[in-house]
């Protein structure tokens, strides 16, 4: 069975049940059914990586013409973004 069918037989012995006066019995397995939905995903963090912009790649491509030897994660940490924003910014395959 899968989850969708259970729900479903969940809610038919509920009303079986409330129907043959087992009232909480019914209301319990009816609240256990709502307990099998997907919950939606969330975000439990803020973006801490600011926006890649025109001018960003610029500075980006000009720290590292100027720190040949400073790695992407160094670049990253300097201008604050994810490493691979930098790497977009160095390589240009993001618009």
């Amino acid at each position: 069975m899968i989850i969708p069918e259970v729900r479903q037989e969940l809610l038919k012995i509920a009303h079986e049940l409330e129907q043959n006066g087992h009232k909480p019995i019914g209301r319990r397995l009816r609240e256990l059914e709502g307990e099998l939905y997907r919950r939606r995903g969330v975000h439990p963090t803020k973006v801490r990586s600011q926006a890649i912009t025109p001018d960003l790649k610029r500075q980006i491509r000009t720290f590292k013409a100027a720190w040949p030897d400073k790695s992407e994660q160094q670049i990253a940490a300097h201008f604050k973004v994810n490493m691979g924003r930098v790497s977009e910014a160095l390589i240009g395959k993001r618009r």
